[in-house]
């Protein structure tokens, strides 16, 4: 028994209609920025990787605790922050606003 090398018996030998695939991939491009976690302007993702190795690096030594910093791509992330997170920096910024605002004035004669 002889088998079919065409995935459809109505495929002629030079169809390639039947085994060609469309593959779409979503990949965010690296866009050149000055990144706050390492202090510099970075061009490549290499680079980013480089010196988040390097920042990692100083901060061990200066701290003596081990840190380990990775690159993360914006699709890496399925969601962003919860909001609820931000919510005690929120709460906190709005009591020292209160308080701020509380104070009386000083007066210098």
């Amino acid at each position: 028994m002889a088998l079919n090398p065409h995935p459809r018996s109505d495929c002629k030998p030079g169809c390639f209609g039947c085994k060609v695939r469309t593959v779409s991939l979503s990949v965010t491009p690296f866009v050149p920025h000055f990144n706050w976690s390492v202090g510099k302007y970075v061009n490549t993702v290499s680079e980013l990787k480089s010196e988040l190795t390097r920042a990692a690096d100083d901060n061990s030594e200066r701290t003596g605790v081990d840190h380990h910093y990775e690159y993360r791509a914006p699709g890496d992330i399925s969601a962003p922050p919860h909001r609820d997170h931000d919510q005690v920096l929120d709460d906190r910024a709005a009591n020292i606003r209160a308080v701020e605002l509380n104070k009386p004035l000083k007066v210098t004669a």
